[in-house]
């Protein structure tokens, strides 16, 4: 599975787009929190209650992960997670 990130989530986790082998990762939740553990404090994606943190917007396969199945999406070879960061500016 392919995980893209994008603005300034790449700078900091230092990559673009990473091959994550799915046995580490076999839905969006574990996904998410794998890249959670290894993230500065801004990087973290989930809230304590399990759900995406707030401004950050997943995609697998170019769908909004809460009309891909949640945070239970299974994750398969082949598939796309983008995962974009909060915005702000004017």
């Amino acid at each position: 599975m392919i995980v893209k990130l994008f603005a300034w989530l790449r700078d900091l986790f230092g990559w673009a787009e990473q091959d994550v082998p799915l046995h580490r990762t076999p839905d969006a939740r574990r996904l998410l929190e794998h890249l959670s553990e290894i993230a500065p404090p801004e990087g973290k994606l989930l809230k304590e209650d399990g759900a995406v943190a707030e401004g950050f917007i997943v995609l697998l396969n170019g769908l909004n992960i809460d009309f891909a199945g949640g945070m239970h999406a299974t994750l398969r070879g082949g598939d796309e997670v983008a995962i974009f960061p909060p915005i702000s500016g004017g």
